[in-house]
């Protein structure tokens, strides 16, 4: 059994939460306090919070700039449960004591941070924890749900992130994920995930610099749909490395890989069915030089031929 839940809070939250009117106290922050007696939403602006208990749950816990928290509760353990998590801008944080403040959200989204700064904040505890988007956030190895059952979605945009470390993605229950505008250079490895990932049915990795695709990649990502290759430095991709989810795929999208040579994935178009969304590729024919053929196909799945004598 878990203790009474405890919020986190600046001292603006403090008043709100003992039902002075909102109109009778501002908060010099710009924190604001909203919602009803019994479910009520915090987003706070100021640089130190405090930690205190209640016998109340959060449904969203905004934090912005925070620098500092702090436990007034000597001596115990926190814990706070909550539906969405939002943290913007954890850099150079303080924590003032050493206990460990365990939270549980069940959405997660952390922008302009570093994770390491983040982790100052609480102990995450990822039972509950569905969805992550992290954007603009560095040391990945910070605040990451590794083998978590629990989490669906994971979404990572515009980070520095220069290597994926192994198993960082071993999540079995994963349906949704996406490694978009980041430096993540070399080859797509099966050591990503380190185990089948039966539900996962959207990978997006565009807009990144990988050059190659491991040849097993895709024989443990069965049920996958939807494939977004595009934007990256990829030379080729074999027809043993598709195989395993060319039937399955609804869309394929590989535009914009500058370095891609016709000859090694020229395959594409003459395996059918394709994809229903095959986007316009362009590619170099290795053995015509200095000329560029540009490939589009689309898939019908109805047509009409009531006005033609066959």
């Amino acid at each position: 059994m878990y203790p009474a839940t405890t919020y986190l809070t600046c001292f603006f939250a403090v008043f709100c939460y003992r039902l002075i009117p909102k109109s009778d106290i501002s908060c010099p922050f710009g924190c604001t306090c909203i919602g009803t007696d019994k479910d009520r939403s915090l987003f706070c602006n100021a640089n130190i919070v405090i930690f205190s208990e209640s016998y109340r749950n959060f449904r969203t816990l905004h934090l912005i700039d925070i620098k500092n928290v702090e436990n007034n509760v000597s001596q115990q353990s926190l814990f706070l449960k909550l539906e969405n998590l939002i943290i913007d801008k954890a850099n150079n944080v303080l924590q003032s004591k050493p206990e460990r403040i365990r939270v549980m959200p069940t959405f997660v989204t952390v922008t302009n941070s570093k994770l390491s700064d983040a982790d100052n904040y609480f102990y995450i505890d990822s039972h509950n924890m569905k969805k992550i988007h992290y954007e603009n956030v560095t040391e990945m190895e910070y605040w990451f749900p590794r083998s978590s059952s629990s989490v669906i979605s994971i979404t990572i945009l515009k980070s520095p992130i220069k290597t994926i470390s192994p198993h960082l993605f071993k999540c079995k229950n994963l349906e949704y994920l996406v490694l978009r505008h980041t430096e993540i250079s070399g080859s797509l490895s099966p050591n990503w995930f380190g185990i089948e990932l039966k539900n996962l049915t959207h990978l997006d990795l565009s807009y990144n610099k990988l050059r190659t695709i491991d040849e097993s990649v895709f024989k443990n990502l069965p049920s996958l749909k939807t494939l977004k290759l595009n934007n990256n430095l990829l030379v080729g991709i074999s027809w043993d490395t598709m195989k395993p989810i060319w039937n399955n795929l609804n869309e394929f999208w590989l535009k914009e890989n500058e370095h891609l040579i016709c000859d090694n994935f020229c395959w594409i178009f003459g395996h059918f069915p394709h994809p229903s969304i095959f986007d316009s590729t362009d590619c170099w024919l290795s053995t015509i030089p200095l000329k560029q053929t540009h490939f589009f196909n689309l898939s019908l799945s109805t047509i009409d031929l009531n006005l033609n004598k066959i």
